[in-house]
């Protein structure tokens, strides 16, 4: 029992780390834009259902499992995020009114008076529940009770968006029941919850924490999470599907920037994920510089269909087209069901092309 118990307190505190702000909001906003970002890789082949607008039963039923999980995690982490920044601000006029007020007379003396708590008096601080959060934020923002109240007014103009958003996680977390189809999840994180992080992000508390929780920059001048915001009141389905797989891509691109070590390891990135590429000559037309990573190991695959076939063994018809583009570095990837980027307004070549033979 008591090795268990120093095991459990053998840990980090978030907080007391330097230029760490709000525990580990940013690292669930983090997690929770990248699984966002990656209910098209789940959906990539089943997406035809929500375009073509096929009813609720046929949708459910083309929805894959991973889907789910992705869109779960996507909710609780998001959520997650919300919830700690609304805590970190409520604890900017004072700690207490983010947590429950301590029965331990020292404890709370300490809270009381902004003193350094040991570990083992923080472990037994409860925090408040999110309504409750909410609720506190609300309040002392109307009633102007926290230093530059104008800055926050956004929290009460979202203040029904954030209650949806404690809903939908509190079905997926105490019950496991329920889950937003692929198309709605698009349009809650887009039209309702992105205004509201970038009006977060915007505080100057947070402002200049991108390192955090932010993907790499693209090769091309794109940037997945501003589309998707500025085109939250036009939702098209391939459209912002094209957006999350360049999105996803960008979080998973092993190119660094780092200084010491990552010349060396980009070039055997670069290296090994070219080659693979070249291991795909059967199935390709062409290779390319990938729009994400830069790396030239983007992939185009083909594919040939022929119809009539006559009684000396030819056909009639033979065409060719291209299916499906997938880089062996970054993994973006995305497949003819979708349109060619450039008609969705994003800055990339046209892959999808169609010969007869």
């Amino acid at each position: 029992m008591l090795e268990l118990s120093r095991i459990c307190k053998d840990g980090i505190l978030l907080d007391k780390r330097e230029k760490n702000i709000a525990g580990f909001a940013f690292y669930s906003l983090r997690l929770g834009l990248h699984a966002y970002f990656s209910t098209y890789k789940a959906m990539k082949y089943s997406l035809s259902v929500f375009m073509n607008d096929e009813d609720n039963e046929k949708k459910d039923f083309n929805t894959h499992f991973e889907y789910f999980e992705y869109a779960a995690e996507t909710i609780l982490h998001l959520h997650h995020f919300t919830e700690l920044i609304i805590k970190d601000i409520l604890r900017t006029v004072h700690p207490l009114l983010a947590d429950t007020a301590s029965t331990q007379t020292i404890v709370l003396k300490k809270l009381l008076t902004g003193e350094q708590l040991r570990p083992e008096e923080e472990s037994g601080i409860r925090s408040i529940e999110f309504s409750e959060s909410l609720k506190r934020l609300a309040d002392l923002i109307k009633n102007e009770e926290i230093e530059n109240h104008l800055s926050y007014q956004f929290i009460i103009d979202k203040k029904n968006m954030l209650e949806k958003l404690n809903t939908l996680r509190n079905r997926i977390w105490h019950r496991g029941s329920f889950i937003l189809r692929y198309d709605s999840l698009d349009k809650f994180i887009c039209k309702y919850f992105l205004p509201f992080l970038r009006k977060v992000i915007a505080l100057d508390r947070y402002r200049g924490r991108n390192i955090l929780w932010k993907y790499k920059p693209l090769n091309i001048n794109f940037d997945p999470l501003d589309f998707l915001y500025n085109e939250k009141n036009d939702y098209d389905v391939g459209k912002f599907a094209y957006a999350k797989a360049l999105g996803r891509a960008a979080y998973e691109n092993p190119i660094t920037d780092e200084k010491m070590h990552g010349k060396f390891l980009n070039n055997e990135i670069i290296k090994q994920s070219e080659a693979a590429a070249q291991a795909q000559k059967n199935h390709f037309e062409q290779i390319d510089k990938c729009p994400v990573c830069g790396v030239t190991a983007l992939v185009v695959y083909d594919n040939i269909e022929v119809e009539g076939e006559t009684p000396d063994g030819r056909y009639e018809r033979a065409y060719k087209y291209s299916w499906q583009i997938k880089c062996m570095c970054c993994t973006f990837e995305v497949t003819y069901d979708l349109k060619n980027a450039n008609d969705y307004g994003i800055p990339i070549k046209d892959y999808w092309k169609y010969e007869i033979l």
